[in-house]
Parts: C-alpha cells; sequence; structure tokens
C-alpha cells in the first residue's frame, strides 16, 4: 500500500441528518406561508417532504410532512392546513418508495433521459395520488356532486374559486362524482409536486456527500436502525395528530375573520388517516422481531454508493428544463383569455398570476447561482480547468522559447 495514501474519513449520515430534516422542513413551512404571494395556485408545502423522502427514507419525509401541516395550522387563516396533513404524509412515503433506487439514476447511460422522465413520472403518480384525497378532504368527503351547494362552497382558497365556477355553470354534470373535478384540477396539483422532486433530486446531487448517496433498497435499508427509529418518530407524531383529528374534526374557517366557524367528523376520513398510521405500525413490528433474530444489524444508516467526484451538468440541466416547461405552460395559460370555457376560466383566475411566473423565475435561477457561489456548478469548474490547462500550455510554451 502506497505510504502517501491517505485514509479516507467517512462521516457517518447521522450528522448529516438532523441537518436535513431541519432543511425540510424550513422548506416546507416557508413554501406554505408564501404561497399565497403567488396568488395561491401552487402550495409549495411538499418541497421539503420531497427532499426528505427521497434521501433519508419514506417514513422520515412521512414525519416532516406531518409535522409540516401541524405547524402551519398554527398560523391565522390556515387553521385548515390540518385536514390536508394526511396528503403531506402519504407525499412522502410515495415519493420515499419511488425513489428507493434513486442514485442509481445519477451513475447509468442515458443519465438526461432517465431523470428527465423519472421526475415527471414521480411527480404526476404523486400529484395524481394526492388530488384525489385532496379535493375528498375539500369537498368534505362528498362524493356525489349533487350534495355540493356551489353557493355555499367554501372560498379559502384560489381553486375553490374554481371549483364553485365547475359547479354553477354547469361545466360538470351535477349528478356525477368529484373524479369530473378531479380531472381538471390538475393545473393546482401536478405542476406543484413536480417542481417539489425536481427540485429534491437537485439538490441531493449537488448538495448531499456523494458517500451517502445510497440506494436504499430492500437488502441495504431493511434492518437498519435508523430506519426501525423513522418508524417510532413517525408513529408517535402522526399518532399525536391522529388524536386530534379524532377529536377536533375536519375544521373550516371564515375567510373574512379567520376564525374557526365548524368542524365535521367522517368515518371515510377517519378510516383514511388510520391507514399510514396502520401500515408503520405492521412494518415497524415486523421490522422489530427481524432484528431481535437478527442481532447484526448494521448501524449504519444505508449502505453507501460513490457517485464520480465532478459534478455532472445534465442534473441541472434537468432541473432548468422542466422548470422551464411550466414556466412556458402557465404564461400560455395566461395568455389564452379565448378559447374553450375551462381555459379561459383558469386565466382569469390566473389574471394576478405573475407571482407564480416570477416564482419558477427565482427558483430558476438561485439555485444555479449558489452553486456558482459555491465553486461547485459543473459549468464553471469546467471553464475554470480548461482556462488553467490554457494557462499552462501557454506558460510551456513560453519556457520552451526561452530554452531555445
Amino acid at each position: 500500500m502506497d505510504a502517501s495514501a491517505e485514509k479516507t474519513t467517512v462521516v457517518p449520515f447521522g450528522y448529516y441528518l438532523p441537518i436535513l430534516l431541519v432543511a425540510g422542513l424550513m422548506l416546507n413551512v416557508l413554501g406554505g406561508l408564501f404561497a399565497g404571494l403567488l396568488n395561491g395556485l401552487l402550495f409549495l408545502d411538499t418541497l421539503g417532504t420531497a427532499l426528505v423522502a427521497v434521501a433519508a427514507g419514506p417514513w422520515w419525509g412521512a414525519a416532516i410532512g406531518a409535522l409540516t401541516n401541524l405547524i402551519l395550522s398554527q398560523f391565522p387563516c390556515k387553521q385548515q392546513y390540518f385536514n390536508y396533513l394526511v396528503v403531506n404524509v402519504l407525499c412522502g412515503i410515495m415519493w420515499g418508495y419511488l425513489g428507493r433506487d434513486w442514485p442509481g439514476l445519477f451513475r447509468t447511460a442515458e443519465t438526461y433521459k432517465r431523470l428527465f422522465f423519472t421526475v415527471w413520472f414521480t411527480g404526476i403518480v404523486v400529484g395524481l395520488v394526492s388530488a384525489i384525497f385532496s379535493l375528498l378532504t375539500t369537498f368534505n368527503f362528498v362524493w356525489y356532486l349533487s350534495d355540493v351547494d356551489p353557493e355555499t362552497f367554501r372560498r379559502w382558497h384560489l381553486t375553490d374559486e374554481y371549483y364553485r365556477w365547475l359547479l354553477k355553470d354547469g361545466v360538470v354534470d351535477r349528478s356525477g362524482t368529484i373524479l369530473q373535478v378531479m380531472v381538471r384540477d390538475v393545473i393546482a396539483i401536478l405542476p406543484d409536486k413536480v417542481v417539489s422532486i425536481a427540485l429534491a433530486s437537485f439538490l441531493i446531487y449537488y448538495a448531499l456527500p456523494p458517500e451517502h448517496v445510497a440506494p436504499r433498497s430492500q437488502s441495504a435499508a431493511k434492518f437498519t436502525r435508523a430506519d426501525l427509529f423513522s418508524k417510532g418518530i413517525f408513529i408517535a407524531i402522526y399518532g399525536f395528530c391522529f388524536v386530534l383529528i379524532m377529536y377536533r374534526g375536519n375544521l373550516s374557517i371564515d375567510p373574512s375573520t379567520c376564525l374557526i366557524n365548524g368542524s365535521s367528523r367522517h368515518l371515510a376520513q377517519i378510516v383514511l388517516w388510520s391507514a399510514p398510521l396502520l401500515f408503520c405500525l405492521y412494518l415497524l413490528i415486523r421490522h422489530a422481531r427481524l432484528a431481535i433474530w437478527r442481532p447484526t444489524i448494521p448501524a449504519n444508516t444505508f449502505g453507501e454508493l460513490w457517485i464520480e467526484d465532478t459534478k455532472q451538468r445534465y442534473v441541472k440541466l434537468v432541473y432548468i428544463d422542466i422548470l422551464t416547461m411550466l414556466a412556458g405552460v402557465f404564461s400560455l395559460l395566461l395568455a389564452f383569455k379565448q378559447g374553450s370555457r375551462a381555459v379561459s376560466e383558469i386565466s382569469v383566475l390566473l389574471g394576478d398570476g405573475i407571482g407564480i411566473l416570477a416564482f419558477f423565475g427565482v427558483f430558476g435561477f438561485l439555485p444555479i447561482f449558489v452553486l456558482r457561489l459555491a465553486g461547485i456548478d459543473p459549468d464553471v469548474a469546467r471553464s475554470d480547468a480548461g482556462k488553467g490547462k490554457s494557462v499552462g500550455g501557454e506558460a510551456a510554451e513560453s519556457v520552451v522559447r526561452k530554452l531555445e
């Protein structure tokens, strides 16, 4: 062994985990608080959920999702965020399990295509599932639209005006189900979830140390202590929230006064909320029994997978391209004052949507700018490397000329 070789010290993932959890929670809370400034169409309260779920696992992501809505519900005019807590939790669980082999995208052929379509796929899948459960909560778990009165329908969010218009103008069949509304709700749900997972992939690749970017497959992370610990933490946080929803029910507020003006309890809601808790309890008991039978559980959180030391630019390109595409879609919707009734109504609702375009502009620029300041932008690194080679070559030629 070469004596000059230095032993590499790998900082355990446990040192990074608290920073990751706090960063994810801050992203969610700040996004949820300031989303209203963008005219309210984007929610931005799952940015950190996606980051933590993919980087640390589904149950850490679910725990951050639960804490996010619990904290946001304490702010004035945001009490109803608690009703949607289970949606944020389900997003964390789905992203965590869909992202088990996520780092494999960073070291395989055709990486741009794989990452681009994976971001869209995971964003759309999670977006569609969250749209279903969000609508159930919004419509107070009423399945048939004939039971919904558009005159008394809530006015808490910008999308509520869109729902009222769909019901009042007969755009949807009042004898049908809320699934008719869901297919028209993708404009608010899908972009939000696609942006979340795109930002998560960007931050994980460029910010998380490469020795901790690991595929959390069944064989690699099923029986780790950290995996058991994450389930215990989630059960404690979510169990408390489950007791609250059982006690308080589905809250409704008066948007003019920001005061709670009623609550309701629904069996379907209790069943829905209990599903993540029961599933996690089952996994915790099962893994705990296996841990007793297999006392040699690895202490490390995840297996290690070293990706290239030199960061590639395709991850940045995927992130920029996706945000640019979404900004283009919103711009077209803003411009379509004429056309179909549904598109025209969306355009009217987005009349003050310059905030959304500003969001895409800022988030498309800011992370890249931070990379450049930190000196880890792959384009800048390549440019500097090329410049260094060029200067070195000129110096060598100068020395040769002097010797001659």
